[in-house]
């Protein structure tokens, strides 16, 4: 654990040596996502990642929305209805509140977190299946951490300090989802020229994180992420393993952007 505190600190020092902002408010990300499995090799949802100015409680931050929904030909399989809502300081990206609605088939999810980092810990309000809602502490236990809502732009900030890495160096990832802190471990594989669907050959910053074992993971096999290698390091693509198929998606769309989009070949 102490090793991994000390990588995170150099990264995070990293982002504030950092001249250039990767991201700002105003930010419009648009993906489109496909399930493959065997033969089957089919676009089914559509997500979108928007960032903006927000404050909470006077904290002054960013706010970002992260919503998934699938298309409603692939309902009759497996429909979700998902969004993740999160205000977090804009330099170190500690989250500050964070809300989550969870619709797939019949299961539900409501979570609401608010941060105390004076006393390290997260109230949480946590509702599932229509149940009562139960409100407990989670011990925090770490100098940093991500919720759903943050750690998309935790990610972009780590690929922003690629330049300063070797191929298979790791970043520890503290990430919390439900009741429990987890931790992750980011490694960077190297740069490389990616095809994106609709948009065509991209200058590639490569990262593999390992994932959690639930419903849809079997937590062997790592998430592979792809950053735009410029300014911006926009999630180009992912890939991500399931226990049956995987899970591809890729950006269709950007507004608003911080820096020019000069990745592309």
């Amino acid at each position: 654990m102490k090793k991994a505190v000390l990588i995170l600190a150099a990264v995070l020092l990293g982002w504030t040596l950092q001249a250039q902002q990767v991201f700002g408010p105003g930010e419009d990300l648009r993906y489109s996502v496909m399930y493959k499995w065997g033969a089957v090799n089919t676009e089914v949802a559509q997500a979108s990642a928007v960032l903006d100015k927000g404050s909470w409680k006077g904290q002054e931050g960013l706010y970002s929305c992260l919503e998934l929904r699938t298309a409603p030909f692939f309902d009759v399989f497996y429909k979700m209805r998902d969004k993740f809502q999160g205000w977090f300081l804009e330099d170190s990206l500690l989250p500050i509140h964070y809300e989550r609605s969870t619709r797939e088939n019949s299961y539900s999810a409501d979570n609401i977190y608010d941060y105390d980092w004076k006393a390290g810990k997260i109230s949480a309000t946590l509702a599932y299946n229509g149940a009562p809602a139960e409100v407990k502490d989670i011990e925090i236990g770490r100098p940093s951490l991500c919720d759903v809502a943050s750690l998309l732009y935790f990610f972009r900030r780590t690929a922003a300090s690629a330049g300063s890495m070797t191929p298979g160096q790791q970043i520890p990832v503290h990430f919390v989802i439900d009741d429990e802190v987890f931790d992750l471990t980011m490694t960077y594989q190297g740069k490389e020229v990616k095809r994106i669907r609709r948009i065509g050959k991209v200058n590639c910053l490569r990262f593999s994180c390992t994932v959690l074992s639930g419903t849809l993971f079997d937590g062997k096999d790592p998430l592979m992420l792809w950053f735009s290698d410029d300014g911006n390091c926009l999630p180009m693509a992912f890939n991500a393993p399931l226990k049956i198929g995987a899970v591809q998606g890729w950006l269709s769309s950007s507004k608003n952007l911080t820096n020019p989009f000069s990745a592309k070949l």
